[in-house]
This record gives C-alpha cells, sequence and structure tokens, in this order.
C-alpha cells in the first residue's frame, strides 16, 4: 500500500480518536440559558401572545419559567374538603376546643385550606391546634382559650386564617372554598344528598337492626318510595336515621356526615337530644327531608315525559 496512504489513514484515525486535540472540550455558550436565569424568578399575570425571547418557530413552546407555586394543584372539592374537616374535627377531640359558633369552627378552618398536623396529643397545649397547609406547608398555631365565642375573633376569624398561609401561596390569592353554596344544604347540592341517603340504605340494607319506638316514622313515609324502602318500621327507622345527616358505624353508633360526631342510636332516640354541632349542615334534622318533599312535589306526573324533561332542563340551568 502507498506510504502517504497509510499516513494519511493514520492521521485520520488520530482525529476520530480525538488524541491529537489539545485542551477540554467546551460547551457553546447560547442566549437563551441566559435569559432563563435572568428571567425565571420574574412572573406574568398573562401570557402575551408573542414571546420576544423566542424564535417565531417556537412561539408556541410556551413560557421560559414556571414559579412552583404557579404549578400547583388547585383542585379543592368536596372530597378533599371533607378529609379535612374529618380530620380537624378528630384531631379537635383530644383538646379543649369546643366548636359552638357559626363563624369560629372546624368548617371554616377546612374552607380556607388548612389540616391539622400530625402530632403529639397534648403538643401546643390543650387549648391550641396545629395546622398546615398542603400547598404552602406553612404551620400555624391556633390558640382560641376562652374567646371562641367573641365578636371580635368571629369577624377576623377568615382574615387571620388566608394572612396565615404563605405570601406566594394560592389560598392567599383566592376566595375560600364556599360553604354556603357547597356545605350547607341548598337546592344547588340536593342532588349530592339523594345520592348519599341512596347509598348508604343499600349498603346496610342487610343488617338486623333493633327496632325503636321514638323515631319519628310516619314524616319520613311519603319517601320510602322514592328511596325504594319498604314500609316496614325498622327500615323507615334505618331512613329517618340517614335523612337526619348519619351514617351506620355499626347497629348501635352512628356518625353525622356533616359534622362527624359519633352518637349511640339509642341517644338519638330521645327526640330532645340534637347530637349534631350548631354549626353542623344538619343541626336542622328535618331541613333535608322538608327540601326533598318539596322537590318531589313539584314533579307534574300528569304531564308527558318530554315537558317533564323539558322542565328538568330548565331546573338544571338555573341551578
Amino acid at each position: 500500500m502507498d506510504s502517504n496512504l497509510l499516513s494519511r489513514v493514520e492521521a485520520l484515525r488520530q482525529k476520530l480518536d480525538g488524541s491529537s486535540i489539545s485542551g477540554s472540550l467546551v460547551r457553546p455558550h447560547l442566549s437563551s440559558r441566559v435569559l432563563i436565569n435572568k428571567y425565571k424568578y420574574k412572573t406574568k399575570a398573562t401570557r402575551a401572545k408573542r414571546n420576544p425571547f423566542l424564535p417565531v418557530k417556537l412561539q408556541n413552546a410556551g413560557k421560559l419559567y414556571e414559579r412552583a407555586l404557579d404549578g400547583q394543584k388547585l383542585a379543592f372539592g368536596c372530597q378533599e374538603f371533607a378529609n379535612h374537616l374529618k380530620s380537624l374535627v378528630k384531631a379537635s377531640r383530644h383538646h379543649l376546643l369546643l366548636w359552638n359558633s357559626e363563624k369560629v369552627n372546624a368548617a371554616v378552618l377546612a374552607a380556607a385550606g388548612w389540616s391539622p398536623m400530625p402530632c403529639n396529643k397534648t403538643s401546643g397545649g390543650p387549648q391550641s391546634l396545629i395546622l398546615k397547609c398542603s400547598q404552602c406547608s406553612e404551620v400555624f398555631y391556633l390558640k382560641l382559650d376562652e374567646y371562641l365565642e367573641t365578636a371580635e375573633l368571629e369577624s377576623r376569624f377568615k382574615e387571620i386564617l388566608t394572612t396565615a398561609h404563605h405570601t406566594g401561596c394560592s389560598w392567599r390569592r383566592r376566595q375560600s372554598y364556599d360553604l354556603e353554596k357547597n356545605y350547607h344544604l341548598n337546592r344547588g347540592n340536593l342532588y349530592l344528598e339523594f345520592e348519599r341517603v341512596s347509598n348508604e340504605l343499600r349498603r346496610c340494607q342487610d343488617w338486623d337492626m333493633p327496632q325503636l319506638e321514638n323515631i319519628d316514622q310516619d314524616a319520613v313515609r311519603p319517601l320510602a318510595r322514592t328511596f325504594d324502602v319498604s314500609i316496614d318500621a325498622i327500615a323507615l327507622r334505618s331512613l329517618s336515621l340517614v335523612l337526619k345527616g348519619y351514617t351506620f358505624v355499626n347497629k348501635e353508633i352512628v356518625e353525622c356526615s356533616g359534622c362527624f360526631q359519633r352518637a349511640f342510636i339509642t341517644t338519638i332516640e330521645n327526640s330532645e337530644t340534637n347530637c349534631h354541632a350548631k354549626w353542623c349542615k344538619y343541626h336542622d334534622e328535618s331541613k333535608l327531608t322538608k327540601m326533598l318533599l318539596k322537590s318531589l312535589s313539584r314533579i307534574d306526573k300528569s304531564s308527558g315525559l318530554g315537558e317533564r324533561l323539558e322542565s328538568l332542563g330548565v331546573h338544571l340551568h338555573a341551578v
């Protein structure tokens, strides 16, 4: 083989191996890296139609930066609220806190995004709760002591709960969970109560329930056919308890699905005893029954199916 060819092949091999390159490789300077570092902490309320830091072909690529708090999950629905409320009620059972106020209670705490922090039962004192926000991880020591029902605390309670969040937390920029619309009984969430009653009756339909004489059965008898239950005393008694907001823990104990207070069924049998908290949506135990009966009375059974469907559409649109 030609010696010149061999020398050229050897030179090419050395170049490919990199043995002839002196020094270290340096990554080329990218102007986009400077822009990202410069503007990554600067936020914009709304995205502009054109990003001046990107070429035309990358205009739809999105922002050059993103704040961690902006990307948090903002969904807070009925289930999340119920989980927070149940944990708050459970935690306050170990403290000397009596949620007797309609404006200062566990529901208002849960609606502001607070949940109890897992800790020792006596941590923070017997009249305080250690709360934590799941989004900004801010810890808040709530000390109510004997001022639970004062007018000053009631007027500033929501403000205190809002300002206790971190400055960049989404709970400070948006309104709290609407209790009047999503928690308390109204026409808009009546279908959720209908679903709850149906599911609870279906769950305990095979239980061997004892019969109690003092449970009011006549008030719920018109709803027996609606919820597909028999008109015997035991079935009507179960329907009456569920319509009062209770769910069955076992054959002897029930738990309120609004304030999560527990009670013996024999205690509820006494008509003078209301086991719900004052702020609970089921504190008026006959309210749900009256609302369901009123809704059923609006149905004109003599009209045709098309008219009834049209009426239902108008009602849902109004809600």
